[in-house]
């Protein structure tokens, strides 16, 4: 019967039936319970949780984020000392090594060959190849000194090794260690001829009696530096001149007192061609400002270094009372309490062995003022504790 009814069945009909399939499953699935999705990932952040699966992300995980549990299994699984040999696992943390220094991640490298040394495997070839990639991760962070004791680690399972050899020899190099880049280079050359290394030892040896010889300038100098202090010393003892560095001394002067003051004096007092040279302040109470002089000689006049200032108007004189010829010098003994005019045609010498100067931190202090001025007598009144 069914036979005869599709022979007899005309397009029209066949059209027809399939319209009322269609309709058919429409309402069977119209009918069908409603329910929320709600076993997979959320519909508005689906990429992002994708990113985090092991099988769909693009990048590796950031050093300290937190793994998904399938990824934690996954690495229990690939790394479990049960399911691999230890050449196995060292393998594999080597390849995770080489990944991560593809992508230029050099720190992440080191620890993924570091852990594939701790495995501790009989493999020597394998163990040696681990100890150079380190070495080249070092090599690209400037990690010289840990790059070259990989390298020799390296050498010492696998003699021959010439990535190795060629790395060693310049960590060497950029250790300035001349002497043992020399001798990596020579034992390269006996069995490999390579123009560049050969240009490289000649560079090696260059930069080493280069290095030899300002060694040498410099032990000179500071032979020359520790003469001249000692001799410095021993001048300003001779001279009974006071310091007062901490405590006074007169006579009995152990080192130099270096200028703290302010960062423009650099230089310490100093034994030149039988002269002293001095650091020197000229302060100005009214202004609360100063002029710093370095390497003064002690044979030099106050009048002829004040002359260097006022050879033109300061320009903080705004009322043109600092005239050379007006201005009275004065130096303060804080023992005392007590401050001392100056005559402005001494010169340095005859102000330091006076009998009250004292000289403060290395640095002679002079104060400066417009004489018979307000100015002047206020300075003069100020009521000045003595140090104990």
């Amino acid at each position: 019967m069914n036979t005869e009814i599709k022979k007899n069945m005309t397009d029209e009909d066949r059209l027809a039936l399939a319209a009322k399939l269609d309709r058919d499953l429409e309402d069977f699935i119209d009918g069908l319970e409603k329910k929320r999705y709600s076993e997979g990932w959320p519909e508005d952040r689906w990429e992002a949780e994708m990113d985090k699966h092991p099988f769909f992300m693009k990048n590796a995980p950031a050093p300290g984020e937190e793994l998904s549990p399938l990824m934690v299994g996954l690495q229990e699984l690939k790394f479990d000392p049960e399911n691999n040999t230890p050449e196995e696992l060292a393998q594999k943390y080597k390849d995770d090594g080489n990944f991560e220094f593809k992508h230029s991640n050099y720190r992440l490298a080191i620890i993924n060959y570091t852990e594939a040394l701790k495995i501790k495997c009989d493999d020597n070839v394998l163990n040696a190849t681990i100890y150079n990639n380190r070495s080249a991760s070092h090599f690209y962070i400037k990690n010289y000194r840990s790059s070259l004791n990989d390298c020799i680690s390296a050498l010492i399972l696998k003699p021959d090794y010439l990535k190795a050899k060629k790395r060693a020899i310049d960590c060497a190099f950029f250790l300035k260690d001349y002497e043992q880049c020399i001798k990596f280079c020579d034992d390269y050359l006996v069995s490999n001829d390579d123009d560049s290394i050969r240009k490289m030892r000649i560079k090696a040896v260059e930069s080493k009696t280069k290095l030899e010889r300002d060694k040498r300038k410099q032990l000179l100098l500071e032979k020359k530096l520790e003469f001249d202090t000692e001799n410095t010393i021993k001048i300003l003892n001779d001279r009974k001149i006071k310091f007062y560095d901490k405590k006074l001394y007169c006579g009995d002067l152990k080192h130099i007192p270096q200028p703290n003051y302010t960062p423009s004096l650099k230089d310490a007092v100093s034994f030149k061609n039988d002269v002293i040279h001095w650091p020197i302040l000229f302060c100005y109470p009214e202004y609360l400002i100063f002029d710093c002089f370095q390497n003064v000689s002690e044979l030099t006049f106050l009048n002829d270094c004040l002359g260097q200032v006022f050879e033109e108007k300061p320009s903080w004189d705004i009322n043109n009372k600092y005239k050379l010829e007006d201005l009275n010098i004065y130096f303060e003994n804080r023992f005392l309490g007590q401050v001392f005019l100056l005559n402005k045609n001494l010169n340095i010498k005859q102000v330091t062995v006076m009998q009250n100067f004292i000289v403060y931190d290395g640095v002679l202090n002079f104060y400066v003022l417009p004489g018979n001025t307000p100015v002047e007598r206020e300075f003069l009144d100020q009521k000045r504790v003595k140090m104990s």
